[in-house]
């Protein structure tokens, strides 16, 4: 397991809809509510990107500042499921399959949208960025096993 990766697919998920969680190095486990599960975006053309800056040090302790960012159908938050619906208002932790196995940002310390961008002369598809709020000190990193990352795509029990 490493931090970065080259991606396939992505889970995005509302952190009010996650029950508990623990994570640590590459063993991070989550627990959704009943009933939950999270919205899976597929790559298109090449089209997720994590980065990962460090923040604080100087009044609070240092954490990573990770962004993610996800080309998607225009139409995912209209026609979409679950997280996907309430986008600019919602607290997202995402889940990540790559060539580094997988990957999940936000735990304890949740993304939330910070850019949306599209142009309808040149494509159906938005660009959207996740990362740290203005005030927040920074989010996490953990790996998860491949059990816990497709269990996040069906509803809990």
């Amino acid at each position: 397991w490493s931090t970065l990766g080259k991606y396939t697919e992505a889970i995005l998920i509302n952190a009010s809809d996650i029950d508990s969680f623990s994570g640590g190095g590459n063993n991070a486990t989550l627990v959704l509510a009943s009933g939950q599960k999270g919205a899976v975006i597929e790559v298109t053309n090449n089209s997720f990107k994590v980065s990962v800056a460090r923040k604080g040090g100087d009044t609070f302790p240092v954490m990573y500042d990770p962004s993610v960012t996800m080309k998607v159908p225009d139409d995912l938050f209209s026609t979409g499921e679950g997280a996907a619906h309430n986008l600019v208002n919602s607290n997202f932790v995402i889940a990540l399959k790559g060539s580094n196995g997988w990957t999940i940002i936000g735990l304890g310390a949740p993304l939330v949208c910070t850019e949306i961008e599209g142009d309808s002369t040149t494509s159906e598809y938005l660009s959207v960025t996740f990362g740290t709020d203005e005030g927040q000190t920074g989010s996490t990193i953990y790996g998860i096993s491949k059990a816990m990352y497709e269990s996040l795509k069906v509803p809990a029990v």
